[in-house]
């Protein structure tokens, strides 16, 4: 119960930051027409903005940023005229069913002696400890998993992040990080669907419910995954991912993204603005605001920004545009204050090269490249699904302007994103979330043909299948880990490899809680890295820096391998860590070597973790 009133509080908080600011802004210089569109369009048209010119916004006013959301909100609030019709009342309920349903699925369900989190968490932890670090030390932005003694500087898309943080800083106690994260992530997807009409109504000139409805269907993942599934059961294969989407080089849904990475689902909602601002007026104030939600995309989610900008290039050779040249100049001008932070380099855990030629894997296994190649055609209509179908089918004619202009915008996507890879790190998140614009324009167009034409029952089966697909995930994400309890599915390591991961969180929970109450938000904490089973907790829960999160101390996001393997020797035991860094607690878990053999005496202990004092 108080993660659902925690994620509420947040979520009643990020209207100042996710609503209001667009509204004055559109309202004040008429964008798009506001002040004589209905209220439906104007709700429609502030969230997005808000979305995209305030993380950059935040940025740039980081030390007062609440005194001026603060005037920002009661100015909109001298202007606010709400004018409650069907379609606003029907939208309303939309946003609040969402907004519930993903506050549900996200957050920790408790028992009376177990604890579960979805399997989101894996990459809520980072985004947690990072929204933590930004509200405890400001920027310049530190990097939370590792401390030597100084700081060190955070290698990463931070600006939604910025968000989360203002948010948490209201009530730490009570908002942690990761709470406020889940609220941000209800917010971007309000503001997806925002966006998505707002592109029908200005690109297509059609009001329509169905792009929103098509939100919740994915590409045919649901047919591997039932192939795994099976294989798993007759015990072909000892693998079972725990998302549907998993099966291969992922091309994600809707409902996953927003849930999942909803920093790249805000960057996304950057790009489309500013377009949609550059598509109607080539007004200079119009030419600046978008330079300003490019800006946003770039320090939210720069693959995102990086294959939009791709676009954007092909689209002004074809068409010489200067309004948008100029655009693309003011964007890299606002930028790079942002950019200067990241000027010194990061210690990747993958490959040194930023970008690399590849071709899109096909299967799960290794595949050699001429296979990947013929592989193509399957794998995207595995993807895609239902959208490559409409499309093929909806769109073999001559093509209007902006149907021209969506058409490209999905070509460049997928060029880039099956020929080129990213090599920071193991995964390939050029691959999996710059594929997002060509899905985006793929969306429009899939909504626009329904909006003509009533469907086939081959569109209709590729239909019914995204949306078993993406409840299959959906089911998957979120009762892994329990399902990893009982033993039905394979252990995985950041889990738990024995079956008591919910006991095992709940006692985390308890442990972090007490640590909230005797220590500050600017304590340094630490724990042994050297360890075998990947901890979670830490980031999901500690709202504290560390000296070295893991072997790693995930340099990824910022410092250098000489000075992790120097700090690591130091964080063996309590005294070598107390004497060597700036360190008020110390962090000892159940699956630390060190379990059994240290007799000190904690400052707090249950069954799973100890906590002792440096002091």
């Amino acid at each position: 119960m108080n993660d659902f009133l925690g994620i509420a509080a947040a979520w009643l908080l990020f209207p100042a930051l996710a609503f209001f600011p667009g509204y004055l802004l559109a309202h004040t210089l008429n964008l798009w027409q506001f002040r004589t569109r209905t209220f439906a369009f104007q709700i429609a048209a502030s969230v997005p903005l808000s979305l995209s010119t305030g993380p950059i916004l935040t940025f740039f006013c980081w030390k007062f940023a609440w005194p001026v959301y603060t005037l920002i909100t009661a100015a909109s609030l001298c202007l606010f005229k709400p004018k409650l019709d069907n379609t606003t009342r029907t939208a309303g309920l939309i946003a609040l069913a969402w907004s519930l349903f993903a506050a549900l699925w996200l957050m920790d369900w408790q028992f009376p002696t177990r604890t579960y989190f979805p399997i989101y968490a894996l990459d809520y932890s980072t985004r947690s400890a990072m929204v933590h670090s930004l509200a405890a030390f400001g920027l310049p932005a530190q990097t939370p998993f590792f401390a030597p003694g100084h700081p060190v500087a955070l290698h990463y898309h931070f600006l939604w992040l910025l968000q989360c943080a203002l948010i948490h800083a209201v009530a730490p106690s009570f908002i942690t990080t990761r709470l406020a994260f889940i609220a941000g992530a209800t917010w971007c997807g309000i503001g997806l669907m925002c966006i998505a009409a707002l592109a029908m109504r200005i690109l297509m000139n059609r009001r329509s419910w169905i792009v929103i409805a098509l939100l919740s269907v994915t590409g045919l993942d649901i047919i591997p995954a039932l192939l795994i599934l099976a294989a798993n059961r007759l015990h072909l294969i000892h693998m079972l991912p725990p998302s549907a989407e998993w099966w291969n080089e992922q091309v994600d849904g809707w409902i996953y993204t927003a849930l999942w990475e909803p920093h790249y689902i805000c960057a996304l909602i950057a790009c489309i603005t500013g377009l949609l601002l550059l598509w109607q007026s080539r007004r200079p104030v119009c030419i600046l605001i978008a330079a300003l939600c490019f800006a946003t995309a770039v320090g939210s989610g720069s693959f995102v920004a990086l294959v939009f900008a791709a676009f954007l290039a092909v689209w002004l050779i074809l068409d010489f545009q200067p309004p948008l040249a100029v655009t693309g100049i003011l964007t890299v001008l606002f930028s790079l204050p942002y950019l200067s932070t990241l000027r010194s380099p990061a210690q990747n855990i993958g490959s040194d090269t930023l970008l690399r030629f590849t071709i899109r894997h096909f299967s799960p296994i290794p595949l050699p490249p001429i296979a990947n190649l013929l592989a193509l055609p399957l794998n995207y209509f595995l993807e895609l699904g239902f959208f490559a179908a409409c499309v093929w089918v909806g769109y073999r004619r001559k093509l209007a302007k902006h149907e021209r202009m969506l058409l490209l915008m999905a070509f460049t996507s997928m060029l880039i994103c099956t020929f080129v890879k990213s090599g920071a790190t193991p995964n390939n998140d050029l691959g999996w979330r710059g594929f997002l614009v060509a899905q985006f324009a793929l969306l429009i167009l899939s909504a626009n043909y329904l909006e003509q034409v009533r469907p086939s029952r081959f569109l209709m089966a590729l239909l019914v299948l995204g949306l078993l697909g993406t409840t299959d995930d959906l089911l998957l994400t979120r009762f892994f880990p329990i399902l990893s309890d009982a033993n039905q599915v394979p252990k995985l390591n950041w889990l738990s490899l024995d079956n008591k991961l919910g006991e095992r969180t709940q006692a985390s929970r308890e442990a972090y809680d007490w640590l909230h109450q005797h220590s500050k938000e600017t304590t340094i904490i630490a724990q042994n890295p050297n360890v075998e089973t990947a901890d979670i907790f830490y980031a999901l829960y500690a709202d504290r820096n560390t000296i070295a999160a893991d072997k790693s101390c995930t340099i990824g996001f910022g410092g250098s391998a000489s000075e992790c393997i120097a700090a690591k020797a130091n964080l063996t035991t309590l005294e070598r860590a107390c004497q060597a860094f700036p360190v008020t607690f110390y962090i000892l878990k159940d699956t630390d070597p060190a379990w059994n053999t240290w007799t000190k005496k904690p400052a707090f202990a249950n069954k799973f973790v100890r906590i002792y004092s440096c002091r």
